[in-house]
């Protein structure tokens, strides 16, 4: 594994020299390498794109890796087919794992008192129960547990966030006489409020899993009714606000975000074929960016998986994945592909070339702060921040080799951690 590393955006005669500067008012952005599969650790194709990373405002970059158990073999008595999931945190220099058992984890998660949610499998994979968790190093806080046993294997919370109250939003799957109920929830592991819950107005299949949640309490979801529409809703429990539906201007709707202004920003397919990014405050919608001009596709950012990202920070500002009319895809600001662009498949990133990104909801913070998996042409596959040229990160010294590894094996009274298949 190679230890986090800066491409520098300098004019010395040192290291390598890396300017992202497209043409007139483009923004510089320099790159960290927070971590790639180059060591012991890797992305299979289920973590890669299962767990695209999260930045916080500190620049603390959230993620999942697995240990290459053919680089640490495990004892005879094991099952072969285990793996080791861990979940690092990173500043830009050095690692820190937060993780680790054999066994399942999920990464979900981070806010600004590095506070990080995640998910464990706690019984056999027969009869799966999950735990969603919450933990800042010192202190692991159950959040809620998921015993509907659907054998879906993973669990059903959903896409979790985490505020910076320790507050978590997820989704809750509940029989209640055979019947499936689905909920939307926010809690702290003591207070427990429902947003949102199936019943005569939202469809049993009701909730998407996209989530977002600020620092007010609010929930942004999408929901389905049970005549067959959808729409995007803001809600903290006491009240519910329906921001826009598939009754008018919309056709479908993609992955959410949420300032602390309460300001929304999400991708949507308009009735006309034609697809966008836009913000709306509850009122009427402003259009970031849109298929009339350079880019010809944000259907990538409409289904999950690759390039599922849209952001809002409180300074209003919102990055987005978009496919330009020349092919490549991108991670931009806006609706200029020049100005506005980040980084685009094709671009240059330590000496090869981006062959592909993912970008989350979670990826981008008020700093202008971007994290995003990328795999280069020379076969690696990485975590990566992009900072604005007013973030100055800082030199990144050489990583120690002490862990000091939260064991997650001490969940709860008495529990334990079972092994999970591949």
């Amino acid at each position: 594994m190679k230890p986090p590393t800066i491409y520098q955006l300098s004019a010395t005669a040192v290291g390598i020299t890396l300017s992202l500067f497209a043409m007139g008012d483009a923004e510089a952005y320099t790159f960290s390498r927070i971590f790639d599969d180059s060591g012991p650790y890797n992305f299979d194709d289920y973590s890669f794109y299962s767990s695209t990373p999260a930045i916080n405002n500190q620049g603390t970059v959230a993620f999942e890796a697995r240990l290459d158990l053919d680089q640490d073999p495990l004892p005879s008595h094991h099952d072969d087919r285990l793996y080791r999931d861990i979940i690092f945190s990173s500043n830009g220099q050095s690692l820190n794992p937060i993780t680790q058992d054999m066994g399942f984890f999920e990464f979900k998660d981070i806010n600004d008192s590095n506070t990080v949610a995640f998910s464990t499998q706690i019984s056999s994979p027969r009869r799966p129960v999950y735990d969603l968790l919450t933990t800042n190093s010192a202190m692991l806080t159950t959040i809620s547990r998921d015993q509907t046993n659907l054998g879906l294997g993973s669990d059903t919370f959903g896409d979790v966030v985490i505020n910076n109250k320790g507050s978590a939003a997820f989704v809750q799957l509940d029989f209640d006489r055979n019947t499936l109920v689905t909920s939307i929830v926010i809690s702290d592991g003591v207070n427990r409020t429902a947003i949102a819950e199936s019943g005569s107005f939202f469809s049993a299949k009701s909730f998407d899993e996209r989530l977002a949640l600020n620092n007010k309490g609010n929930v942004a979801f999408e929901a389905f009714f049970d005549i067959g529409d959808s729409g995007i809703f803001i809600g903290n429990g006491d009240s519910t606000t329906r921001i826009a539906d598939t009754n008018g201007l919309f056709s479908n709707f993609a992955h959410l975000s949420l300032n602390d202004s309460d300001t929304i920003a999400f991708a949507a397919a308009l009735d006309d074929g034609s697809e966008g990014i836009f913000t709306s405050n509850g009122g009427s919608f402003t259009t970031i960016a849109d298929t009339s001009g350079a880019f010809s596709s944000f259907s990538e950012t409409l289904v999950r998986g690759k390039g599922n990202g849209v952001a809002i920070n409180n300074n209003g500002t919102v990055a987005f994945g978009a496919k330009l009319d020349t092919g490549e895809y991108g991670i931009f600001t806006g609706s200029d592909p020049i100005a506005d662009k980040i980084i685009a498949v094709g671009d240059s990133l330590f000496g090869s070339t981006v062959t592909s990104l993912d970008f989350s909801t979670k990826g981008f913070n008020d700093a202008g702060q971007v994290a995003f998996l990328a795999q280069l042409a020379d076969g690696t596959r990485g975590i990566f921040r992009g900072d604005p040229e007013s973030v100055k990160p800082e030199p990144v010294p050489e990583p120690s080799t002490g862990l000091g590894l939260l064991v997650i094996s001490t969940i709860g009274a008495g529990s334990a951690l079972r092994h999970k298949q591949k």
